[in-house]
């Protein structure tokens, strides 16, 4: 009989957390078949393992109900098995579930289902007794092993750890330039989307589905070099026009003291090295 398999479901508040849609596959390893789930997360999850716990759960009970639905079809089972929904020898496919964390920073959130539980007085007889479900976490900004991949992976997960420094990303770039000129769209999307460079140029190469990350990576390069020119130059008029004010003020000061300890205009006008007329404008 055929083991059916459920796919985890997606929900509108994850996808719009992670902006990367999360999937489960089935694979095959020798004989062993297994459901192989992904989360992608660019920012930690502090309830994580229970998410995870939950999806594996959720794939464990759709298999079940689709045993169930076969053999309620077939008329097969009795006793107990039909009390079960499942006969003797019936198997579940395992689950498991994958965390690719895509942030900056160290994971400092869960990463097994007791560090979600309060066991602070929990006695060690009962904490011993009490299941515990570790997740697979993966932190792809500080993965070292990144050369076991075979596909577009390894150099999403190589700029991924470089994305903070630019010599190093444009260096690191420009020495796999063959395997970013023509990259995946789903790589280069994904480069898109967790290193939140929105501005990245939507450009695909002459080859269907693919793309020029290094001339969309040159592009982002410049329009940053001249968006920090502009910003420069709005800061310099800026500070200008703040000291100004500041001048401005310490000079009226000084000119209203000056007229208090009964100077008249000519002499506060050669004190402060400003034209008599300016004078009578501050005094007005």
């Amino acid at each position: 009989m055929e083991n059916p398999v459920s796919y985890r479901r997606n929900t509108k508040e994850n996808l719009a957390k992670v902006m990367i849609r999360d999937s489960s596959h089935t694979i095959r390893l020798g004989l062993q078949v297994t459901v192989l789930s992904l989360e992608h997360q660019s920012h930690v999850h502090y309830a994580m393992p229970l998410r995870v716990l939950n999806g594996d759960g959720s794939c464990y009970d759709g298999q079940w109900r689709s045993i169930q639905k076969i053999h309620k079809k077939a008329g097969n089972l009795q006793g107990a098995e039909f009390l079960s929904g499942m006969g003797r020898e019936d198997r579940l496919l395992p689950s498991l579930t994958l965390v690719l964390y895509y942030g900056m920073e160290p994971w400092d959130g869960p990463r097994r289902l007791k560090d979600l539980l309060q066991l602070e007085y929990c006695p060690e007889e009962l904490e011993q007794r009490i299941a515990d479900y570790p997740m697979q976490l993966l932190e792809v900004a500080f993965y070292p092993h990144t050369d076991i991949f075979r596909t577009d992976l390894r150099y999403v997960f190589g700029f991924l750890q470089r994305s903070r420094d630019r010599k190093a990303l444009q260096s690191y770039v420009a020495e796999h330039a063959e395997v970013f000129s023509h990259l995946d769209w789903s790589a280069y999307e994904m480069l898109r989307i967790m290193t939140h460079s929105e501005k990245l140029i939507r450009k695909s190469g002459e080859e269907k589905g693919r793309c020029d990350m290094c001339k969309a990576l040159e592009d982002l390069f410049q329009s940053g070099v001249e968006q920090g020119i502009a910003e420069g130059e709005a800061r310099g008029e800026a500070r200008g026009k703040t000291q100004g004010e500041i001048s401005g003020i310490r000079l009226a000061r000084e000119v209203i003291r000056l007229q208090m300890a009964g100077s008249d205009e000519n002499t506060i006008a050669e004190r402060c090295e400003i034209p008599v007329t300016k004078v009578r404008e501050i005094l007005l």
